[in-house]
């Protein structure tokens, strides 16, 4: 994953989708002292393709599943 890498800039990125470049000590975490953030995610997927009964859980699963665990 090339996102933020030293002298390349500052990415907002969910602990998650980084945890292994954390783990080997090429990205670093900076926590936010005021406020936080908050995002908005999006499901997406095209009006002409049918979705898969695996779709429809993976849908239910991210829909029900708890944010501060992302």
């Amino acid at each position: 994953m090339d996102i933020a890498l030293p002298s390349t800039g500052i990415a907002i990125l969910s602990k998650w989708s980084v945890r292994k470049e954390v783990e080997d000590g090429r990205l670093k975490i900076v926590n936010l002292k005021e406020g936080g953030l908050t995002r908005s995610l999006s499901l997406v997927s095209s009006k002409k393709t049918r979705l898969s009964h695996a779709d429809k859980e993976f849908i239910l699963f991210v829909k029900n599943y708890p944010l501060e665990n992302f």
